[in-house]
């Protein structure tokens, strides 16, 4: 069905609802025309009571102030091709003006005389520039390239997620969209337990204002989503040569404002992160990127990290939500607990251990006294003077 791109989520709905099968979309931004689709094994029966009924719950969108625009409906067969071979003629050589040229491996097309040509062969999940948000960055950055001079150009164009997502995507061939932030959500149980409980939080990702929601057609492709998920650690390593992870937990109801935080400590730090959690208990995976061949940019990152948990406590949180206390994080016990909440911890500890040999050097500042600070362990004049030691 084709309709206008206002209404195609409205759209969408009513034929998913009329036929049982999720429905997907495409829009043409150009035209503002959405084509909502739906996909059958076998030929459908579409009687005339079923397009009366379409028809007027149609008709009903301009209660909403909708505009289902032409809301023209067509049944057509798809024929059996060569999906490995035919998606690709999708996919033509773009121009950026006189100087630059984007084309697959596949197009013949040549460069002309001083324009720069770049080979990308894009696989089944990735474009040669052809989004609008990628085509400007690309035409301002030939507009900003001198001919015969050596310089430097900053991606400023995208948020902290997009990070993550990027990496993953080259990583995994995940076909995620290309937004901030990602929500994956998954549910189990018996089978009606999991149908209602599926689309309840479709429901609530809907009102909350999702750009887009995409339900898996099967298993494989569930499984494809989570592989993104899971393989997003490791995918970092394709856009930044370090990464310092930290590990924290905040209410959810704060999770929007603690990302904003984050993102702003970015800023100020002058550094990238990606942020990978568990959304649905809290737990915050900011991972700081850096250059470990820059000594100065390795101490940002750290300084950084510390932040992050100051952030998580300034909001109700804790500085670790699933993977403790060490040697890293024990400086900014003080700051969470008081005194004798520490006093009593070691006291605990003590009766337990007290020869200190489960996990030595671990939760506790040691000593608490010195007022332990992230990198490398700096000794405390009380501890030169004899006052105090390093147990």
């Amino acid at each position: 069905m084709t309709t206008s791109s206002s209404a195609e989520e409205a759209v969408s709905e009513i034929l998913t609802e009329r036929f049982g099968k999720s429905a997907s979309s495409y829009t043409d931004f150009e035209t503002g025309i959405s084509r909502v689709s739906i996909f059958f094994e076998t030929k459908p029966l579409f009687p005339r009571r079923e397009r009366q009924a379409l028809a007027g719950a149609l008709a009903r969108l301009k209660e909403y102030g909708l505009e289902s625009g032409p809301a023209a409906l067509s049944l057509e067969r798809i024929r059996n091709r060569d999906w490995a071979e035919s998606w690709k003629r999708h996919f033509k050589a773009l121009e950026i003006g006189p100087r630059l040229l984007i084309k697959p491996g596949w197009v013949r097309r040549r460069a002309r005389k001083g324009q720069a040509v770049v080979v990308l062969d894009p696989g089944l999940s990735f474009g040669t520039g052809n989004h609008p948000t990628t085509e400007f960055c690309l035409r301002a950055l030939a507009a900003g390239r001198k001919t015969g001079q050596r310089q430097s150009f900053w991606d400023v164009g995208t948020g902290s997620g997009i990070l993550a997502i990027a990496a993953a995507k080259a990583a995994t061939g995940v076909d995620w969209p290309d937004v901030d932030s990602a929500l994956l959500m998954d549910v189990d149980g018996v089978t009606e337990e999991c149908e209602h409980t599926s689309a309840v939080a479709v429901e609530l990702a809907r009102k909350a204002g999702a750009l887009e929601i995409r339900v898996p057609r099967d298993a494989a492709e569930r499984e494809l989503m989570w592989k993104g998920r899971k393989s997003a650690f490791a995918a970092v390593g394709r856009i930044a040569r370090n990464y310092l992870v930290q590990d924290g937990v905040i209410p959810r109801s704060e999770i929007a404002r603690v990302l904003q935080e984050i993102a702003q400590l970015g800023e100020r730090f002058g550094l990238r992160v990606a942020n990978v959690f568990h959304a649905g208990d809290g737990n915050l995976h900011p991972l700081v990127l850096f250059d470990g061949r820059d000594p100065a940019e390795e101490k940002k990152a750290e300084e950084m990290s510390g932040e992050i948990l100051r952030i998580c406590l300034k909001h109700g949180g804790s500085i670790t939500g699933e993977h403790g206390v060490g040697a890293d994080k024990a400086p900014y016990m003080g700051e969470m607990f008081t005194e004798q909440d520490l006093e009593t911890m070691q006291l605990v500890r003590c009766a337990f251990d007290p020869a200190g040999s489960f996990n030595p050097g671990k939760v506790f500042p040691s000593p608490r006294l010195c007022g332990d600070r992230p990198g490398l362990y700096q000794p405390h004049p009380t501890e030169l003077s004899g006052e105090a030691w390093r147990a």
